[in-house]
């Protein structure tokens, strides 16, 4: 977020102003001149002129969490003061003051500072001194600050500059928000996904998680303070965390460099809040009532409750300090009613959340961070995604923790960084009813579940992180380079175990079937399941499968500034490999993996910016992979019998793995991959505000698919007629073949900056493209962890269309504005998407489920023999607008540590549908989830 940066005093940002005086003010923390010349003869002197501004420049290591200053001094005449001792100052700065000298050309450099303000003083001896006040430091971005001494100054001036808003060295299409900025806006449930999709070119994927200019939502990395903590399972984030923990936030969507691998989507950082040298504890409370909901016709009234505690200090003074937060949560979230059908009221959610971090710097040439985090989260009625009656519904129980130790050594000309984090994430799905015993009956012509819950699951995942890399700064006769080098290590292992209450689906046909009580109307098929055997029998009862992974990743890159021209190269190698049972199930190879960016400052002065990138990244695999290849969950289906009243008579395997499926053999399958391409062009409003207009085509190919290849179907691909192994049953192979795709292609305008000296506003908007034939997204619909293909021409001519997160136009607009005078702030989201498109699934008898399709994706054939009623199917605009109030009461002598906080959700009160019933059944098209009432929420933030 943007401030001022001033000479001699504070102010906030605004126009440009030049003043003169006698004395300089003085302040009580301010060094004060002194030594060959008094004060008045040799101080502040054009400090902060027309380059003071701060530009973002060359960065400071993978999954960054702290910025740089950096700049030059200079002599009144333009030549540079050379030895000049440059200090910087700051409450950020646990261990006290860092300084620097400046070279042959005045030129000097501060690494990792934590976000926050600033001060740099700047004594050339025998020659004077310079200051420049309330310096502010991003993450991940350098702080440029141009200073000149003038040898017998008589009086100061004080220059105003304001910070350059445009980033006059990254190629990367990238979005900072730290704490000052997203704790003023109203997000929803202090989420982080909720915080992530207020920026541009980010989306809402299945189960809520964030996705990225056309990728999906197992396509990100996420990081918390420089580390990886990306899921093994599906490449994305299960676990929770502490929002109230998060200092600052550094997005990737785009052009990300050599440094960062896996992401064919985004790369997320979040950087934690670290402690200080005075001891401070905070209390936040916030909760909406039932009584200010306004819900839906024939719901029930949501409400959430949240509490949090916080608190920071030192251990040792300038050297240990702790960050610790506590925060529990209880949400309730009603469920969209159906006329004649008894479903659950809502879901609801209680969660307790904890991170806590130590920061010791013995020396000033050593760094060493640990950090701890753990979530608990119990969800009732959480079956979303199928019509259940209240009777027939799921309760999910998780729980997870992360801890990271990293290390940092710090040299006159480049530092070393190491670093190793532990993920582990358990969870358990079983019926509300807790009875394991009763099979779950599924009505095929209604689509309803009654009867029980139907799934019993466990599911474990860990992962073991190792990074390490190296930087060198080299000054040549031909620019500047920054060289870095680096390589990563995983190991991950899942534990996935799966049962059916019962051991057993039943499937009805419209009616009735309860043979027990001789109601045989319904009766048609059950499934049976258990443990497929070396034998070819059946064993009921839960099946389990443990599968291991590693992966490791290679990068070098160079950043190399030339003039106004900035050049970023590198090139990656990342690889993978699968186990399970001790054999090697796949391997992944992605050797090609070349980086570029060029930035071209038009103007040298960091108003008119020119971008372009260039590159390739690849996907090495996922532990979610094996889960339906090879050894798993075997399904017989029987057929009833009237004659006995049982379902005893074999119809097939219908099993999505083991013997029954295609095992991955172990061989080197081509990588997904993304190749990508983005032009922009940024353009200073003002001295704090700038427009970016950015065009970006992205090209993902090699998408992980299901193939059945054992089903011989008849020339129309209406029915089966065969199998190409003589046996009844269905058999699945992992591709990664280039017609599985994602082809995405946006135009967006961006608006960033201070409009005021308290007024900060983010805007855009996004035309986009993403059609394809792999649609990740679908997973909710088919229960699948990867795009299923049936290959069969019928089938395969239909999967070429536009994909559920294919939302054309979108626009987003944030802002907050501050009233000094009243110790108040405001603030709102404003979201509008237009609809998303869905499908219509057919029944696919032979499968037991709604895989097929009569038409391309987003199309209704209406009467399959009238082609021209065909139609096609797209969802509600979203529109969404969200506001903040906050009042900082004085007190104990202070407008900051009292605070009243109201924030209104869904104002308008749209209740859009967000999900819709796929399967042909009676209830196609209706909504299973909708935007959440109009909610009020009333919060207070207490400091002490």
């Amino acid at each position: 977020m943007s401030r001022g940066v001033l000479c001699g005093t504070r102010r906030l940002p605004g126009r440009r102003r030049h003043r003169r005086r006698r004395h300089p003010r003085s302040r009580p923390h301010r060094p004060r001149a002194g030594g060959v010349r008094p004060l008045r003869r040799a101080v502040i002197a054009a400090a902060c002129a027309a380059a003071v501004g701060l530009a973002p420049a060359a960065r400071a290591g993978k999954g960054r969490q702290t910025g740089r200053i950096e700049g030059t001094v200079e002599i009144d005449g333009g030549d540079p003061a050379i030895g000049a001792t440059v200090t910087v100052t700051g409450d950020a700065l646990v261990s006290g003051a860092e300084s620097a000298l400046t070279d042959h050309r005045g030129h000097f450099l501060v690494l990792d500072l934590p976000p926050g303000r600033y001060d740099v003083s700047v004594d050339a001896p025998g020659i004077g001194r310079a200051y420049a006040f309330d310096v502010d430091v991003d993450v991940g971005r350098t702080t440029r600050v141009a200073l000149r001494v003038v040898p017998e100054a008589t009086e100061t001036i004080v220059i105003e500059g304001t910070r350059p808003p445009i980033d006059t060295t990254r190629s990367a299409l990238s979005d900072n928000l730290d704490e000052d900025f997203f704790r003023n806006l109203p997000v929803d449930r202090r989420s982080f996904d909720g915080l992530l999709q207020t920026l541009p070119g980010a989306g809402a994927g299945p189960l809520g998680f964030t996705t990225f200019r056309g990728g999906s939502w197992i396509d990100n990395q996420i990081l918390i303070d420089g580390i990886n903590y990306s899921d093994p399972l599906t490449n994305s984030i299960f676990s929770r965390f502490d929002f109230h923990s998060l200092a600052a936030v550094e997005v990737m969507s785009g052009g990300a460099e050599a440094d960062y691998g896996e992401a064919m989507g985004g790369v997320v950082n979040m950087v934690t809040k670290s402690g200080g040298n005075t001891h401070e504890l905070g209390l936040r409370t916030s909760f909406i009532p039932e009584e200010l909901t306004a819900a839906h016709p024939g719901q029930e009234a949501s409400s959430q409750y949240e509490l949090n505690v916080n608190a920071r200090g030192p251990i040792v003074k300038n050297a240990l300090t702790y960050f610790s937060s506590a925060t529990y949560e209880v949400d309730f979230l009603p469920l969209p009613q159906i006329e004649g059908v008894e479903v659950a009221d809502g879901r609801l959610t209680n969660t307790a959340l904890g991170f806590t971090k130590f920061d010791w710097q013995p020396r000033k040439r050593h760094k060493v961070t640990l950090h701890l985090s753990g979530f608990w989260e119990d969800r009732q009625n959480d079956e979303v995604e199928e019509i259940a009656l209240a009777e027939a519904q799921t309760r999910t129980q998780s729980g997870g923790v992360t801890s990271g130790l990293s290390y940092k050594w710090f040299g006159q000309r480049g530092f070393v960084e190491a670093s190793t984090g532990l993920y582990f994430h358990d969870q358990s799905s079983f019926p509300m009813s807790e009875d394991y015993e009763t099979p779950a009956v599924v009505d095929q012509d209604t689509g309803i579940v009654s009867g029980n819950g139907n799934d019993l699951l466990h599911l474990r995942n860990l992962r073991w992180q190792v990074q390490t890399s190296g930087t060198r700064f080299v000054d040549t006769g031909w620019g500047e380079h920054e060289l870095k080098a680096g390589v990563e290590l995983a190991a991950m292992a899942v534990v996935f175990e799966q049962a059916f209450p019962g051991n057993e689906i039943v499937y009805t046909a419209g009616g009735p079937c309860d043979p027990e009580q001789g109601v045989f109307d319904g009766c048609d098929f059950a499934e049976r399941t258990g443990r497929q055997l070396d034998d070819g029998t059946l064993e009921p009862g839960a099946f389990a499968k443990h599968i291991q992974g590693l992966k490791a990743g290679l990068y070098a890159r160079d950043s190399w500034q030339l003039g106004r021209v900035r050049l970023n190269g590198g090139w990656r190698v990342d690889l993978g490999r699968i186990y399970g049972g001790g054999d090697r199930l796949a391997a992944f190879n992605g050797w090609l993996g070349p980086r570029l960016g060029v930035i071209w400052d038009v103007t040298g002065r960091g108003s008119t910016v020119v971008r372009a990138s260039a590159g390739r990244t690849y996907q090495t695999g996922m532990l979610g992979l094996p889960l339906f290849f090879g050894e798993s969950l075997r399904r017989d289906a029987y057929a009833f019998n009237p004659a006995t009243g049982q379902f005893d008579t074999y119809l097939a395997q219908r099993s999505t793995g083991g013997d029954t499926g295609g095992r991955l053999d172990g061989t080197a399958k081509p990588p997904p991959r993304s190749d990508e391409v983005s032009l922009s062009i940024e353009q200073a409003l003002l001295p704090a505000l700038s427009a970016r207009l950015t065009g970006i085509y992205r090209l993902q190919s090699h998408i992980y698919s299901s193939v059945e290849s054992n089903l011989v179907w008849n020339e129309t691909g209406s029915a089966v007629i065969g199998f190409r192994d003589g046996m009844p049953r269905a058999r699945f192979v992992l591709d990664t073949d280039e017609d599985y795709f994602r082809e995405y292609a946006a135009v967006e305008l961006a608006l960033r900056g201070h409009v005021s000296r308290t007024g900060f506003v983010m805007a855009s908007y996004t035309l986009s493209r993403l059609y394809g034939t792999s649609e990740l997204d679908e997973i909710t619909d088919t229960q699948f962890v990867i795009p299923y293909v049936i290959n069969n021409p019928r089938q395969r001519q239909f999967l070429y269309g536009p994909l559920e997160s294919d939302r054309r136009h979108v626009v987003k607009l944030g802002f907050t504005y501050a009233y000094p005078k009243w110790n108040a702030v405001f603030g709102s989201i404003f979201r509008y998407s237009s609809g998303a498109p869905y499908s219509r699934l057919y029944y696919n008898s032979f499968l037991n489920g709604y895989f097929d399709r009569r038409a391309p994706r987003g199309i209704d054939p209406g009467n399959l023999n009238d082609p021209t009623d065909d139609r096609e199917l797209r969802g509600d605009a979203i529109v969404d607008w969200d506001l903040f109030g906050s009042w900082r009461v004085p007190w104990r002598g202070s407008a900051d540590d009292l605070a009243i906080e109201v924030a209104v959700f869904n104002l308008l009160n749209r209740d859009a549908a967000t999900a819709v019933e796929q399967r042909n059944v009676p209830t196609f098209g209706q909504p299973l989830q909708r935007q959440r009432p109009l909610r009020v929420s009333v919060g207070l933030s207490v400091r002490y």
